[in-house]
């Protein structure tokens, strides 16, 4: 955790550093706000800026901060610095993002505190009056190309003061619109850059680059007052008067008449740096703030100029006034630290301190220190890039008294600056890298003589490590290369494996075998600057490398790191576009001290090694489970967890497997034109098409996916849609907005707003009105392959997520206002290469920052806990996540003597407990991180688990819902097999608990089973209702089984079936939206059709989504429509039928296998008439004519035939039949659909993916209308013919894959759709 920041952002910012109001300093360095106790000695850090903080403004009366960043499209953040008294982050109270472009530089509030001027520096540096707290711009306006240096509110708040190079302007605001005037010097200014400005009184005050006060009245300048020799640099105003700071390294106190009250100078405080960047004076506390170019930040005694703390300043860092910070060595015993910069001086740290142990000026720049391994020298290599004086000798290297800091050698052997430098474990050899891509090795024990060169790299040396028997060395460069060598003789060692056992002594060359597995698998652009391991005093202990990079950002990984898939923890302090130059670990791991090369801060961040977690590691059982029941119970998802990867950012989205080429398929030659063909309309079909209906909820892929809105309505995921469905009115509403399967849905705790993931290459995760459907928000894209799970704050202004990608990445986005319209990503970190099966976020009351024990906050100045914010679990773990700024980190479930190591399937808060549901069937209680005791729950796996103030209601694989109250004692179970209409499979796979009005007691429950039924429980009546149901995947499938067969009633309109690989066939109600009967057959069906009549259906039997042989391929079945009796079954085909069809008569019937023929039935005695055996790939669709005489039907491989109904003879020529009318239309091949086959351009990259083809396709009733289901789960409709490519057509979304049938009843008011991956069966009315 983050426990100092030395320095503050001086080099380019006026105004960094401010008094609280409650008499705290606060500035910023890097992305962090930093909030310092002076009396106490502690730092509160606020961490969510995203790129360097520019500038701040403190809020007038409330304890608020404004601060603003750099970036493509920077933010402003306003956070309260009194939020969190027990420790953590400070909280983000809004967020303002999209005003500027490049950076913020300039800020103020009003006096009334309503709204915040804002300056961009855009080309013409824009000037925005922001309504903050509403997130909205009062009025903006462009101003200038010269930059701006300060902008404040004129003193009645009506109007905005700018000043900058050569130009002083006065904003009036009128309502929305803004406008200027320039101001008037006369003869007494000059135009000339103006630095800062202040009131006194109701005039306007402005500090100016030749060291003079303009006083002004209105616009007009009024008289001149000089106050420094040099720039005046910032003004602090109060109502006795104003304090100002120059260039010339004085603090000048004035009254209200302008007068010199008193004079302080700076360098007689010892400030390094004395130019003042920064004063704030407080007359109530009779106190001065001033920061320094120095860094340094001195309060000061109003009256007297005093140091009010002694001597020294209250926190410092190295100079602003030079280039950068590179050097950085931790002594070898003590927690100390020592640095050095381009300011030309040595600095040691007192890291428990926090402040300077010593300090000295060195004659020149340097960027490479180190410690002896005794700790009484200290080696410092001299030069920089830039020459900053001719006294500059890049190459020469001393060595240093490490107490008295008194010379003990010099020497100069390289002509270029030096970049590192180390001592040899056993203090015999000392080593310097050059720029001038050398390393240069000296005998400490012959007087430092030069004992070899190491001339291999390429480029500049940026780092080297000697083993721990001080005999070789390995060494990176700039060119990215390691090479080996022998150390007293710098003898080059190509081949690397004679190394391969050796032990190093340290860990710093970020290019190595132990930390090849922190650079990113993929290139994108990271750099890894610097790495340390914390080798030294800790002889078989935790070993941890720390790593940063050139974008600022930390990593922790376990040593050694050798595998890009190893998980890191990722540390955010620094700011985005500024590289970590070093990372070394202080006082064995106590602490971890990082820098950055341009920001020239320092951070220290506290180390607390979870040696609980080791320990439990080492203790823990496993629990003894039958294999096979743990791989059913977790699914898919965790066998495909650490499966191999396709680049999520590459072309993964080969929808078809048609040729390229459109030319090649053979259909295209059996395109006829009708000698009367109709003519074709091009436009789109004049009607409209509503969604009405769906049948199907999605339970084999998501997970916790049912819940009650805020209405008491229920909502589940189907395919692409998400159902909120309502028990009193019986109908359904539809968020429409997924491109992709929902894979998860969670609803706020107010029950108002719901987060849906997705799967897919770049998932999303949208925020929408549970009542309206209305979308608020989209989330993302930013993780991969999918969102597992997803999980909302008590305040719903936080949404965590964990991704399906091989690292299962969590983030957390947040809302400042709780609308949704101003989302962010706060946080993100890698979660688990496991599958992750749940997130819940926990009641801060028992796991905040304030519930954490003593101990692990600290005590002095170390940071206090953060306390923990959410947990997740899956695999074989549990973690709890507490989250600082933009850092996550995960502390590991401490599973102890109580608890058995097994997959966490499920888990909820319930107040200080986090509940676990095991696949073993008990419940695992946690308080803190330890497993507090376990509870035998059900007979099989606990799927489900959900909590409310007053219980717990837990599912599970038995079929039995069981309700607990808050303390976990069980008061009732509910079984499955009581329902009047029971499940077909018993096995609960989400719950969701109803509250009664006061929203206190559980009322109802809402269960999806494991074959797709959703009930409704009564909590005190046990009565089960059924809510809805659809087709399902069966156990053996796992997620994929599929839904295929889909059939119009000939004759009613209200009426349809479907089957699919459950084994079941099904007859649906339009009007009554619901199932009317169901026959559970023993072979999965893929084809359904009606006879003419409406009596019987024809039912084809076998396939398998896994492809494995089905012991009924082939054979067909005859039921009664009323009763679904099996009144008939034969089998002809060896291979499973994909189409069957009665003939108009019906006298005849025909079956599709996939075998490639077409089977031709007497269905007066139903023996086999004949076959048409032309086709060379499986059958895919047919029809018959409307005399019955003929048949034409469509294969895989693109072919288009026709036969003879009567004996299966082949047409050769399709112009013989041009002319027959077809009293059905589903085949996708043929002149009346071609216009349905989308175009292709043949100049297209070829790695892009192709357009989705046709898989489906139905004609309606009147013969108008044709509708397509495509391979994308996209559908449209067509006027009918549609014969060019040009035609146009409505749209239907809601499907994720395959359409394998689309269809219109019977009276053209209604079309069916059916997904065959996500078995959703959509129901679509038409409005003509």
């Amino acid at each position: 955790r983050l426990e100092w920041v030395y320095g503050f952002r001086a080099q380019d910012v006026r105004g960094g550093v401010d008094y609280t109001h409650t008499g705290e300093v606060m500035f910023f360095a890097g992305a962090t706000n930093v909030i310092l106790d002076t009396r106490a000695r502690q730092q509160r850090f606020h961490c969510e800026h995203t790129d360097e903080v520019t500038c701040l403004a403190k809020h007038p009366s409330r304890t608020l901060v404004a601060t603003g960043q750099q970036g493509a499209v920077p933010s402003i953040l306003i956070w309260d610095y009194e939020a969190n008294p027990d420790g953590g982050n400070l909280p983000t109270v809004r967020s303002i993002t999209g005003v500027h472009r490049r950076a913020v530089s300039q800020m103020a509030f009003d006096e009334s505190g309503k709204y915040l001027v804002s300056v961009g520096t855009d080309t013409y540096h824009t000037v925005a009056v922001l309504d903050w707290e509403n997130q909205t711009v009062r009025c903006s306006a462009t101003s200038c190309s010269e930059k701006t240096l300060c902008v404040g509110f004129t003193h009645d708040g009506t109007g905005v003061v700018q000043c900058g190079v050569n130009f002083m302007r006065f904003w009036n605001i009128s309502g929305r619109n803004m406008t200027y005037q320039s101001a008037v010097l006369g003869t007494i200014g000059q135009w000339q850059p103006f630095l800062c400005m202040g009131h006194v009184g109701n005039r306007c005050v402005v500090g100016t680059q030749d060291g003079h006060l303009y006083i002004m009245a209105g616009r007009q300048l009024d008289r001149t007052v000089p106050a420094h020799t040099g720039p005046v640099n910032w003004i602090s105003s109060t109502n006795e008067g104003i304090c100002t700071g120059g260039h010339d390294g004085l603090v000048k106190i004035w009254t209200t008449t302008l007068e010199v009250r008193l004079v302080i100078d700076m360098a007689h405080h010892d400030s390094l740096a004395p130019t003042v960047r920064s004063v704030t004076w407080d007359n109530e506390t009779n106190r001065i703030l001033v920061g320094t170019l120095g860094a340094e930040i001195f309060e000061l005694n109003a009256s007297d100029g005093a140091n009010v703390h002694g001597s020294g300043p209250v926190n410092q860092g190295h100079s602003h006034a030079a280039a950068e910070l590179h050097a950085l060595s931790a002594h070898p015993t003590q927690p100390l630290y020592a640095t050095a910069g381009d300011d030309a001086t040595l600095r040691v740290w007192d890291a428990g301190a926090h402040t300077v142990h010593a300090m000295t000026a060195l004659e020149m720049p340097c960027r490479c220190i180190a410690y002896s391994p005794t700790g009484d020298r200290i080696a410092i290599g001299y030069g920089s890039p830039i020459k900053v004086s001719s006294k500059q000798f890049d190459g020469k290297w001393v060595i240093l008294n490490a107490e008295t800091f008194d010379i003990m050698h010099e020497a100069k052997d390289s002509q270029k600056y030096l970049t590192e430098c180390k001592w040899t474990p056993n203090g015999s050899l000392l080593a310097f890298g050059s720029w001038d891509c050398k390393v240069y090795l000296y005998d400490c024990e012959n007087g430092y003589q030069l004992s070899a060169v190491a001339t291999q790299h390429n480029s500049y040396i940026r780092s080297f490590d000697f083993s721990a028997n001080s005999q070789y060395m390995m060494s990176n460069c700039g060119a990215f290369e390691l090479c080996l060598f022998e150390a007293d003789t710098a003898m080059f060692l190509p081949a690397a494996s004679r190394l391969k056992d050796c032990r190093w002594s340290t860990c710093t060359s970020a290019m190595s075998w132990a930390t090849q597995g922190l650079w990113p698998a993929q290139n994108d652009g990271t750099d890894i600057t610097t790495v340390d391991a914390n080798l030294v005093n800790n002889p078989g202990g935790n070993i941890i490398v720390a790593a940063g990079d050139n974008f600022g950002r930390i990593r922790l990984a376990r040593y050694p790191c050798d595998s890009a898939l190893a998980q890191c923890k990722l540390y955010r302090g620094h700011g985005g576009a500024s590289q970590i130059s070093k990372v070394r670990w202080v006082c064995g791991d106590s602490y971890l001290i990082t820098m950055s090369a341009k920001e020239r801060t320092i951070f220290q961040w506290a180390h607390d090694a979870d040696d609980l977690a080791a320990m439990d590691d080492k203790e823990a059982v496993p629990f003894d489970l039958d294999p096979d029941v743990r791989a059913a119970a977790m699914g898919e998802e965790a066998t495909t967890a650490l499966a191999e990867v396709k680049d999520p950012l590459g072309a993964d989205l080969a929808l078809g497997d048609a040729s390229a080429d459109v030319n090649t398929k053979p259909w295209l030659s059996a395109i006829v034109e009708p000698s009367d063909a109709p003519r074709a309309e091009p436009a789109a079909p004049d009607v409209s098409l509503k969604l009405e209906r769906v049948f199907g909820v999605q339970v084999s892929s998501a997970r916790e996916a049912i819940a009650y809105n805020v209405l008491g309505e229920v909502i589940w995921p189907s395919a692409c849609t998400c159902v909120v469905y309502s028990k009193q009115t019986h109908s359904q509403r539809f968020f429409l907005n997924h491109t992709a399967e929902v894979t998860c849905v969670a609803v706020s705790p107010d029950g108002r707003l719901v987060a849906s993931g997705e799967k897919g290459a770049r998932p999303v995760v949208r925020i929408w009105d549970a009542q309206t459907c209305v979308e608020l928000a989209v989330l993302g894209p930013f993780h991969r392959q999918g969102i597992a799970c997803v999980a909302w704050s008590e305040d719903n202004k936080s949404v965590a997520m964990v991704g399906r990608d091989i690292e299962h990445s969590v983030s957390v986005w947040s809302s400042a206002t709780g609308g949704w319209d101003d989302a962010r990503r706060v946080a993100y970190a890698p979660g688990n290469h496991e599958a992750v099966y749940f997130i819940t976020f926990l009641d801060d009351r028992y796991w905040g920052p304030a519930a954490q024990p003593q101990s692990s906050a600290g005590s002095g100045s170390t940071p206090a806990h953060p306390g923990f914010l959410f947990a997740t679990g899956g695999v074989d773990h549990v973690k709890f996540w507490s989250m600082e700024g933009r850092t996550l980190t995960a502390s590991r479930a401490l599973w102890g003597s109580v608890g058995r190591v097994q997959p966490m399937l499920c888990g909820c808060a319930s107040g200080p407990r986090l509940v676990t549901g095991s696949v073993s069937g008990h419940l695992y209680v946690w308080r803190g991180r330890r497993c507090e005791k376990i509870i035998r729950a059900h007979e099989s796996n606990v799927t489900t688990l959900y909590a409310t103030e007053t219980g717990v209601v837990s599912g599970g694989g038995d079929g039995f819902v069981k309700l607990y109250s808050s303390s976990l004692e069980h008061l009732r179970s509910y079984g499955l097999h009581e329902a009047q209409v029971p499940p077909l499979r018993s096995g609960v796979k989400a719950v969701c608990a109803g509250l009664d009005k006061d929203g206190v007691n559980i009322t109802k429950i809402v269960v999806a089973t494991e074959s797709a039924e959703v009930y409704e429980l009564a909590k005190d009546s046990g009565n089960w209702t059924l809510l809805g149901e659809g087709h399902y995947s069966k156990p053996e499938d796992g997620a994929g089984g599929e839904l295929w067969g889909l059939a119009p009633h000939p004759t009613n309109p209200d009426i349809f079936a479907t089957s699919g690989d459950d084994a079941t066939v099904r007859i649906w109600s339009i009007s009554q939206g619901r199932l009317l009967r169901k026959a559970q057959l023993d072979c999965a069906t893929r084809c359904v059709n009606w006879n003419p009549t409406g009596t019987r259906l024809l039912v084809g039997l076998g396939g398998s989504c896994r492809g494995v042989r089905q012991k009924k391929d082939g054979a067909f079945m005859m039921l009664h429509a009323e009763t679904l009796e099996v009144l008939y079954e034969g089998r002809d085909a060896r291979h499973w039928l994909r189409e069957v069809k009665y003939s108009p008569d019906g006298q005849s019937f025909a079956c599709a296998s996939q075998d490639q023929k077409v089977y031709l039935y007497d269905n007066r005695q139903n023996i086999l008439r004949a076959k048409c055996d032309k086709h060379n790939s499986y059958v895919t669709s047919l029809d018959f004519s409307d005399d019955g005489a003929y048949v034409q039907s469509d294969a895989g491989d693109f072919e288009h035939l026709y036969h003879s109904a009567t004996d299966g003879q082949y047409f050769k020529l399709p112009s013989q039949l041009k002319n027959v009318r077809w009293f059905s239309w589903s085949c996708i091949y043929g002149w009346p659909v071609q216009g349905i086959w989308p175009t292709i351009n043949v100049e297209r990259n070829t790695n892009d993916p192709l357009p989705p083809d046709p898989t489906s396709c139905h004609r309606s009733s009147n013969q108008d209308l044709v509708a397509v289901g495509y391979q994308d789960g996209q559908g449209r409709v067509f006027r009918y013919p549609c014969v060019t490519k040009a035609a146009q057509s409505i749209p239907l979304t809601g499907h994720t894959a395959d359409m394998p049938a689309v269809r219109f009843m019977c009276d053209d008011t209604h079309l069916v759709t059916i997904g065959k991956a996500d078995r959703a069966i959509c129901v679509w009315k038409i409005t003509r």
